[in-house]
């Protein structure tokens, strides 16, 4: 695993039961960034145990030309935007963190801090 990761996680109560599944993501190098995206998508689903199939588009789809009855949720999300400033609606449910207690919860991270986390629980905090 990541050196970074590791430090950051192994004390974490699902670090060593994910670990496996999650180490070929950080030494493998794609050709395509969208090729890895996806990869960390379907293994990461099949960890959450979220069902469904996912449909690409073949063409790129301009926002305001989407046919009736679709929804674009492109700009909905951004690293560079603050959830709660985005969505006003939105207010990040509390979970259990390693740190918490030397610096209280942190909304935001990312999925692999929920999953290393929260473990198998981690599907009903989405």
């Amino acid at each position: 695993m990541h050196l970074i990761i590791e430090s950051a996680y192994y004390s974490s109560p699902y670090f060593e039961f994910y670990q496996d599944d999650l180490k070929p993501f950080f030494d493998q190098k794609p050709r395509f960034l969208a090729e890895l995206n996806e990869s960390i998508r379907v293994k990461l689903f099949e960890l959450l145990g979220i069902p469904g199939t996912v449909h690409f588009t073949t063409d790129y789809l301009h926002e305001g030309h989407l046919p009736d009855g679709w929804t674009d949720f492109r700009n909905l999300i951004s690293p560079k935007k603050d959830p709660e400033t985005t969505d006003p609606d939105f207010t990040a449910k509390p979970y259990y963190q390693v740190f918490d207690y030397k610096f209280g919860f942190l909304p935001n991270l990312s999925i692999l801090d929920l999953l290393f986390n929260m473990g198998p629980e981690s599907i009903f905090y989405l």
